[in-house]
Protein backbone atom coordinates (compact mmCIF):
# COMPACT_ATOMS: atom_id res chain seq x y z
CA UNK A 1 0.00 0.00 0.00
CA UNK A 2 1.49 3.34 -1.11
CA UNK A 3 1.40 6.68 1.06
CA UNK A 4 0.36 9.16 -1.28
CA UNK A 5 0.43 12.93 -0.29
CA UNK A 6 -1.03 15.38 -2.58
CA UNK A 7 -0.30 19.00 -2.91
CA UNK A 8 -2.69 21.30 -4.50
CA UNK A 9 -3.12 25.02 -3.95
CA UNK A 10 -5.23 27.69 -6.32
CA UNK A 11 -8.49 27.62 -7.34
CA UNK A 12 -10.96 24.55 -7.02
CA UNK A 13 -10.63 24.02 -10.27
CA UNK A 14 -6.84 23.10 -9.68
CA UNK A 15 -8.16 21.36 -6.45
CA UNK A 16 -10.72 18.96 -7.80
CA UNK A 17 -8.30 17.10 -10.37
CA UNK A 18 -6.38 16.09 -7.91
CA UNK A 19 -9.41 15.09 -5.16
CA UNK A 20 -10.45 12.89 -8.10
CA UNK A 21 -7.04 11.17 -8.04
CA UNK A 22 -6.93 10.61 -4.22
CA UNK A 23 -10.23 8.87 -3.94
CA UNK A 24 -9.31 6.72 -6.81
CA UNK A 25 -6.01 5.85 -4.95
CA UNK A 26 -8.14 5.31 -1.46
CA UNK A 27 -10.49 3.17 -3.22
CA UNK A 28 -7.81 1.08 -4.16
CA UNK A 29 -6.59 0.85 -0.80
CA UNK A 30 -3.68 3.54 -0.44
CA UNK A 31 -3.32 6.06 2.31
CA UNK A 32 -3.85 9.86 0.72
CA UNK A 33 -3.45 13.08 2.67
CA UNK A 34 -4.15 16.38 0.55
CA UNK A 35 -2.19 19.34 1.60
CA UNK A 36 -3.82 22.49 0.31
CA UNK A 37 -5.77 26.07 1.19
CA UNK A 38 -7.66 26.16 4.32
CA UNK A 39 -10.91 27.19 1.85
CA UNK A 40 -11.17 23.83 0.38
CA UNK A 41 -10.54 21.75 3.59
CA UNK A 42 -14.36 21.22 3.83
CA UNK A 43 -14.42 20.37 0.27
CA UNK A 44 -11.64 17.59 0.80
CA UNK A 45 -13.55 16.14 3.92
CA UNK A 46 -17.16 15.70 2.39
CA UNK A 47 -14.98 13.61 -0.65
CA UNK A 48 -13.58 11.84 2.30
CA UNK A 49 -10.15 13.12 2.27
CA UNK A 50 -7.49 13.95 5.11
CA UNK A 51 -6.59 17.45 4.28
CA UNK A 52 -3.99 19.86 6.40
CA UNK A 53 -4.13 23.56 4.99
CA UNK A 54 -0.81 25.62 4.12
CA UNK A 55 -2.41 28.49 4.96
CA UNK A 56 -4.92 30.60 7.37
CA UNK A 57 -8.77 32.01 6.83
CA UNK A 58 -6.69 35.81 6.01
CA UNK A 59 -3.95 34.42 3.81
CA UNK A 60 -6.00 32.50 1.35
CA UNK A 61 -8.44 35.76 1.34
CA UNK A 62 -5.22 37.89 0.23
CA UNK A 63 -4.40 34.53 -1.96
CA UNK A 64 -7.64 35.09 -3.85
CA UNK A 65 -8.14 38.77 -3.89
CA UNK A 66 -4.68 38.81 -5.78
CA UNK A 67 -5.07 36.25 -8.99
CA UNK A 68 -5.97 39.15 -11.47
CA UNK A 69 -2.39 40.01 -11.09
CA UNK A 70 -1.71 36.26 -12.77
CA UNK A 71 -3.74 38.09 -15.95
CA UNK A 72 -0.43 40.20 -16.89
CA UNK A 73 2.86 38.57 -17.25
CA UNK A 74 4.12 42.22 -16.12
CA UNK A 75 2.35 41.69 -13.11
CA UNK A 76 3.02 37.85 -11.90
CA UNK A 77 6.40 38.53 -10.29
CA UNK A 78 4.76 40.28 -7.86
CA UNK A 79 2.15 37.74 -6.84
CA UNK A 80 4.94 35.05 -6.66
CA UNK A 81 6.66 37.56 -4.27
CA UNK A 82 3.57 38.18 -2.38
CA UNK A 83 2.23 34.41 -2.11
CA UNK A 84 4.39 31.58 -3.91
CA UNK A 85 7.26 32.07 -2.37
CA UNK A 86 6.40 32.44 0.93
CA UNK A 87 4.19 29.29 0.33
CA UNK A 88 7.14 26.78 -0.29
CA UNK A 89 8.75 26.54 3.17
CA UNK A 90 5.15 25.53 5.17
CA UNK A 91 4.35 23.14 1.76
CA UNK A 92 7.83 21.62 2.70
CA UNK A 93 7.60 20.98 5.98
CA UNK A 94 3.81 19.33 5.59
CA UNK A 95 4.63 17.28 2.99
CA UNK A 96 7.97 16.48 4.46
CA UNK A 97 6.37 15.38 7.99
CA UNK A 98 3.44 13.21 6.21
CA UNK A 99 6.66 11.00 3.16
CA UNK A 100 8.06 9.97 6.35
CA UNK A 101 6.92 5.99 5.36
CA UNK A 102 9.52 4.04 2.76
CA UNK A 103 7.28 3.80 -0.03
CA UNK A 104 6.00 7.14 0.08
CA UNK A 105 4.95 9.06 -3.24
CA UNK A 106 4.01 12.92 -3.66
CA UNK A 107 1.43 14.10 -6.40
CA UNK A 108 1.48 17.69 -6.92
CA UNK A 109 0.18 20.65 -9.59
CA UNK A 110 3.16 20.70 -12.37
CA UNK A 111 3.36 24.58 -12.37
CA UNK A 112 3.14 24.96 -8.71
CA UNK A 113 6.06 22.42 -7.78
CA UNK A 114 9.04 24.02 -6.09
CA UNK A 115 7.70 22.18 -2.57
CA UNK A 116 7.27 19.21 -3.96
CA UNK A 117 10.56 19.06 -5.95
CA UNK A 118 12.33 19.71 -2.97
CA UNK A 119 10.31 17.51 -0.84
CA UNK A 120 11.29 14.30 -2.71
CA UNK A 121 14.76 15.15 -2.95
CA UNK A 122 15.02 15.17 0.56
CA UNK A 123 12.95 11.88 1.24
CA UNK A 124 13.74 10.12 -1.66
CA UNK A 125 10.08 9.71 -2.37
CA UNK A 126 8.42 8.81 -6.04
CA UNK A 127 7.15 12.79 -7.75
CA UNK A 128 4.07 12.44 -10.05
CA UNK A 129 3.16 16.22 -11.49
CA UNK A 130 -0.07 16.98 -12.78
CA UNK A 131 -0.76 19.31 -15.70
CA UNK A 132 -4.40 20.48 -15.63
CA UNK A 133 -4.90 21.72 -19.19
CA UNK A 134 -3.16 21.48 -22.32
CA UNK A 135 -1.47 25.02 -22.69
CA UNK A 136 0.23 24.18 -19.07
CA UNK A 137 2.07 21.77 -20.63
CA UNK A 138 2.97 22.99 -23.52
CA UNK A 139 4.67 25.65 -21.41
CA UNK A 140 6.89 23.34 -19.63
CA UNK A 141 9.38 23.84 -21.67
CA UNK A 142 9.66 27.28 -20.88
CA UNK A 143 10.04 26.59 -17.31
CA UNK A 144 13.52 25.94 -16.93
CA UNK A 145 14.51 29.00 -18.47
CA UNK A 146 11.65 31.12 -16.33
CA UNK A 147 12.59 29.79 -13.18
CA UNK A 148 16.24 30.57 -13.93
CA UNK A 149 15.88 34.05 -15.06
CA UNK A 150 12.90 34.90 -12.34
CA UNK A 151 13.27 32.71 -9.71
CA UNK A 152 16.91 31.20 -8.91
CA UNK A 153 18.16 33.60 -6.17
CA UNK A 154 14.81 32.85 -4.05
CA UNK A 155 14.61 28.76 -5.32
CA UNK A 156 18.50 28.44 -3.66
CA UNK A 157 17.64 30.79 -0.82
CA UNK A 158 15.15 28.13 -0.23
CA UNK A 159 16.92 25.01 -1.01
CA UNK A 160 19.93 26.31 1.13
CA UNK A 161 16.78 26.21 4.06
CA UNK A 162 15.96 23.09 3.96
CA UNK A 163 19.68 22.09 3.91
CA UNK A 164 19.28 21.21 -0.01
CA UNK A 165 22.72 22.23 -2.31
CA UNK A 166 21.76 25.07 -5.11
CA UNK A 167 20.61 23.99 -8.35
CA UNK A 168 23.23 23.10 -10.63
CA UNK A 169 21.15 22.71 -14.13
CA UNK A 170 17.58 23.89 -14.48
CA UNK A 171 16.40 21.50 -16.95
CA UNK A 172 18.06 18.22 -14.84
CA UNK A 173 16.32 19.60 -11.79
CA UNK A 174 12.82 19.54 -13.51
CA UNK A 175 12.95 16.44 -15.22
CA UNK A 176 12.63 14.85 -11.76
CA UNK A 177 9.65 13.75 -11.47
CA UNK A 178 8.77 10.18 -11.76
CA UNK A 179 5.77 10.63 -14.06
CA UNK A 180 3.56 13.35 -15.32
CA UNK A 181 -0.66 13.09 -16.10
CA UNK A 182 -2.52 15.39 -18.16
CA UNK A 183 -5.81 16.30 -16.71
CA UNK A 184 -7.53 15.89 -20.52
CA UNK A 185 -8.09 13.18 -23.15
CA UNK A 186 -6.05 13.20 -25.94
CA UNK A 187 -8.50 14.29 -28.40
CA UNK A 188 -9.03 17.58 -26.52
CA UNK A 189 -5.10 17.95 -27.00
CA UNK A 190 -3.79 17.09 -29.81
CA UNK A 191 -0.33 17.93 -30.83
CA UNK A 192 0.60 18.60 -27.45
CA UNK A 193 4.50 17.82 -26.08
CA UNK A 194 4.81 14.48 -24.71
CA UNK A 195 5.72 15.41 -21.53
CA UNK A 196 2.77 13.94 -19.49
CA UNK A 197 0.23 11.08 -19.91
CA UNK A 198 -3.33 12.22 -21.10
CA UNK A 199 -5.76 10.53 -19.14
CA UNK A 200 -9.25 11.95 -19.33
CA UNK A 201 -10.54 14.63 -17.50
CA UNK A 202 -10.32 14.49 -13.94
CA UNK A 203 -14.41 15.21 -13.48
CA UNK A 204 -14.57 15.43 -9.22
CA UNK A 205 -18.45 14.10 -8.91
CA UNK A 206 -20.11 16.40 -6.81
CA UNK A 207 -21.33 15.90 -3.42
CA UNK A 208 -25.21 15.61 -2.36
CA UNK A 209 -26.49 18.83 -2.50
CA UNK A 210 -29.79 18.47 -1.69
CA UNK A 211 -32.56 20.37 -3.14
CA UNK A 212 -32.26 23.34 -5.37
CA UNK A 213 -33.53 26.45 -4.26
CA UNK A 214 -36.79 27.14 -5.58
CA UNK A 215 -36.28 30.39 -7.16
CA UNK A 216 -33.29 28.70 -9.16
CA UNK A 217 -35.49 25.92 -10.03
CA UNK A 218 -38.12 27.70 -11.53
CA UNK A 219 -35.45 29.32 -13.43
CA UNK A 220 -33.75 26.18 -14.92
CA UNK A 221 -37.34 24.90 -16.34
CA UNK A 222 -37.08 28.06 -18.50
CA UNK A 223 -33.47 26.26 -19.79
CA UNK A 224 -31.59 29.55 -19.06
CA UNK A 225 -27.85 30.36 -20.03
CA UNK A 226 -25.85 29.89 -17.09
CA UNK A 227 -23.31 32.52 -16.61
CA UNK A 228 -20.09 31.57 -14.28
CA UNK A 229 -16.90 33.15 -13.93
CA UNK A 230 -14.75 30.33 -12.12
CA UNK A 231 -13.79 29.71 -8.72
CA UNK A 232 -10.88 32.08 -8.86
CA UNK A 233 -10.91 35.74 -8.73
CA UNK A 234 -9.90 36.14 -12.83
CA UNK A 235 -12.76 37.70 -13.93
CA UNK A 236 -13.96 41.09 -13.07
CA UNK A 237 -17.21 43.25 -13.63
CA UNK A 238 -16.70 43.68 -17.28
CA UNK A 239 -17.22 39.79 -17.80
CA UNK A 240 -20.38 39.68 -16.09
CA UNK A 241 -22.08 43.16 -17.57
CA UNK A 242 -21.08 41.54 -20.90
CA UNK A 243 -22.86 38.32 -20.44
CA UNK A 244 -25.69 39.78 -18.18
CA UNK A 245 -26.26 42.20 -20.82
CA UNK A 246 -25.72 39.97 -24.22
CA UNK A 247 -28.57 37.67 -22.59
CA UNK A 248 -31.09 40.65 -21.78
CA UNK A 249 -30.33 41.95 -25.33
CA UNK A 250 -31.54 38.76 -26.72
CA UNK A 251 -34.14 38.31 -24.02
CA UNK A 252 -32.59 34.76 -22.94
CA UNK A 253 -33.37 33.96 -19.49
CA UNK A 254 -29.64 33.59 -17.69
CA UNK A 255 -29.00 32.29 -14.12
CA UNK A 256 -25.23 33.78 -12.85
CA UNK A 257 -22.91 31.61 -10.44
CA UNK A 258 -20.34 33.45 -8.51
CA UNK A 259 -19.39 34.26 -4.85
CA UNK A 260 -18.92 37.46 -5.70
CA UNK A 261 -21.86 39.46 -6.26
CA UNK A 262 -20.44 42.47 -6.34
CA UNK A 263 -18.98 41.94 -9.61
CA UNK A 264 -22.50 41.32 -11.31
CA UNK A 265 -24.70 43.83 -12.28
CA UNK A 266 -26.57 45.27 -8.73
CA UNK A 267 -29.66 45.64 -10.41
CA UNK A 268 -30.29 42.38 -12.83
CA UNK A 269 -32.40 42.49 -15.74
CA UNK A 270 -35.80 40.38 -15.67
CA UNK A 271 -34.90 36.51 -16.07
CA UNK A 272 -31.42 36.63 -14.82
CA UNK A 273 -31.43 35.68 -11.43
CA UNK A 274 -28.32 34.91 -9.11
CA UNK A 275 -27.14 32.36 -6.72
CA UNK A 276 -23.03 32.16 -4.83
CA UNK A 277 -22.56 28.39 -5.68
CA UNK A 278 -23.94 25.30 -7.52
CA UNK A 279 -22.17 22.87 -8.98
CA UNK A 280 -22.30 22.56 -12.45
CA UNK A 281 -22.63 19.17 -12.97
CA UNK A 282 -26.08 18.97 -11.29
CA UNK A 283 -27.00 21.57 -13.66
CA UNK A 284 -25.70 21.66 -16.55
CA UNK A 285 -28.18 19.36 -18.37
CA UNK A 286 -30.96 21.88 -17.59
CA UNK A 287 -29.53 24.86 -19.18
CA UNK A 288 -29.45 25.71 -23.12
CA UNK A 289 -25.57 27.14 -22.82
CA UNK A 290 -23.04 27.99 -21.25
CA UNK A 291 -20.81 31.36 -20.78
CA UNK A 292 -17.29 31.06 -18.69
CA UNK A 293 -13.92 32.07 -18.32
CA UNK A 294 -12.80 28.95 -20.18
CA UNK A 295 -11.30 26.57 -16.97
CA UNK A 296 -10.79 23.45 -18.23
CA UNK A 297 -13.03 21.57 -15.33
CA UNK A 298 -16.22 24.12 -16.83
CA UNK A 299 -15.39 22.98 -19.82
CA UNK A 300 -15.41 19.25 -19.94
CA UNK A 301 -18.19 19.06 -17.81
CA UNK A 302 -20.06 21.33 -20.63
CA UNK A 303 -18.78 18.70 -22.99
CA UNK A 304 -20.49 15.64 -20.75
CA UNK A 305 -23.97 17.46 -20.55
CA UNK A 306 -23.62 18.45 -24.50
CA UNK A 307 -24.39 22.03 -23.71
CA UNK A 308 -23.02 24.71 -26.12
CA UNK A 309 -20.34 27.32 -25.23
CA UNK A 310 -19.12 30.87 -25.32
CA UNK A 311 -16.06 31.52 -23.85
CA UNK A 312 -14.63 34.77 -22.71
CA UNK A 313 -11.45 33.84 -21.93
CA UNK A 314 -9.16 35.59 -18.75
CA UNK A 315 -5.51 35.00 -18.78
CA UNK A 316 -3.36 31.93 -18.08
CA UNK A 317 -4.19 28.97 -20.47
CA UNK A 318 -8.06 30.27 -20.92
CA UNK A 319 -7.68 31.54 -24.54
CA UNK A 320 -5.94 28.54 -25.49
CA UNK A 321 -8.71 26.43 -23.55
CA UNK A 322 -11.37 28.44 -25.76
CA UNK A 323 -9.47 28.07 -29.08
CA UNK A 324 -10.11 23.79 -28.29
CA UNK A 325 -13.38 24.53 -27.89
CA UNK A 326 -13.48 26.20 -31.14
CA UNK A 327 -11.82 23.15 -32.72
CA UNK A 328 -13.72 20.98 -31.93
CA UNK A 329 -17.25 23.05 -33.00
CA UNK A 330 -18.67 23.11 -29.61
CA UNK A 331 -18.93 26.45 -29.31
CA UNK A 332 -17.66 30.26 -29.80
CA UNK A 333 -15.24 33.02 -27.75
CA UNK A 334 -14.87 36.02 -27.62
CA UNK A 335 -10.90 37.49 -26.32
CA UNK A 336 -11.09 40.21 -23.48
CA UNK A 337 -10.16 43.16 -25.49
CA UNK A 338 -13.71 42.63 -27.73
CA UNK A 339 -16.45 41.93 -24.54
CA UNK A 340 -19.26 43.72 -25.01
CA UNK A 341 -23.23 43.06 -24.80
CA UNK A 342 -23.19 43.35 -28.90
CA UNK A 343 -20.30 40.62 -28.94
CA UNK A 344 -21.92 38.17 -26.50
CA UNK A 345 -25.51 38.45 -27.71
CA UNK A 346 -23.58 37.90 -31.31
CA UNK A 347 -22.12 34.63 -30.37
CA UNK A 348 -25.05 33.56 -28.46
CA UNK A 349 -27.19 33.46 -31.52
CA UNK A 350 -24.32 31.19 -33.52
CA UNK A 351 -24.83 28.67 -30.27
CA UNK A 352 -28.26 28.20 -31.84
CA UNK A 353 -26.99 26.65 -34.91
CA UNK A 354 -27.87 23.08 -35.80
CA UNK A 355 -24.60 22.13 -36.61
CA UNK A 356 -22.98 23.71 -33.55
CA UNK A 357 -25.47 21.35 -31.16
CA UNK A 358 -24.92 18.20 -33.37
CA UNK A 359 -21.23 18.46 -32.33
CA UNK A 360 -21.97 19.04 -28.84
CA UNK A 361 -24.22 15.88 -29.06
CA UNK A 362 -21.42 14.23 -30.55
CA UNK A 363 -19.15 14.42 -28.03
CA UNK A 364 -21.40 14.54 -25.30
CA UNK A 365 -21.79 10.71 -26.73
CA UNK A 366 -18.06 10.89 -26.39
CA UNK A 367 -17.92 11.47 -22.86
CA UNK A 368 -20.28 9.68 -21.92
CA UNK A 369 -18.54 6.38 -23.79
CA UNK A 370 -15.19 7.15 -22.80
CA UNK A 371 -16.62 7.17 -18.84
CA UNK A 372 -15.46 8.03 -15.75
CA UNK A 373 -12.14 6.09 -15.53
CA UNK A 374 -9.67 9.08 -15.77
CA UNK A 375 -9.33 9.00 -12.07
CA UNK A 376 -8.66 5.16 -12.05
CA UNK A 377 -6.09 5.68 -14.98
CA UNK A 378 -4.04 8.43 -13.00
CA UNK A 379 -4.35 6.26 -9.76
CA UNK A 380 -2.31 3.63 -11.93
CA UNK A 381 0.56 6.15 -12.70
CA UNK A 382 0.89 7.02 -9.28
CA UNK A 383 1.07 3.31 -8.11
CA UNK A 384 3.76 2.96 -11.06
CA UNK A 385 5.72 5.88 -9.75
CA UNK A 386 5.54 4.31 -6.04
CA UNK A 387 6.81 1.00 -7.03
CA UNK A 388 9.51 2.65 -9.31
CA UNK A 389 10.83 4.70 -6.19
CA UNK A 390 12.56 8.01 -5.93
CA UNK A 391 12.22 10.94 -8.15
CA UNK A 392 14.69 11.03 -11.10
Amino acid sequence: MANAVLLATGTRGDVEPLLTIARALRERGHSTTLVTNCGYLSLASRSGIPALPVDDAAGFARFIDDQPLLNDLRTVPEFYARHVVPAWRPEFDLLHGLCGEEGSVIVSLALSGVAALCTAEATGSALVTVFISPPQAEGAAFLPRFYAARLAAEIDAFRRDVALPAVADWETWLALPTASIGNWPGWFGPGVPEVCAPVGFLLHEPEETGPLPADVDALLRQKPVLISGGSGNFVDARFYDAAVGGCAALDRPALVVTRRRSAVPAALPPGVGWVAEIPHAAILSRVSAVIHHGGINTIAWALAAGAPQLVLPAGHDRPDNAAQVRRLGVGRFVPMSRWSEAAVSAALTELDSAELRERCERYRLVMEAEGTGAGARAAAIVEAAARAGGAG
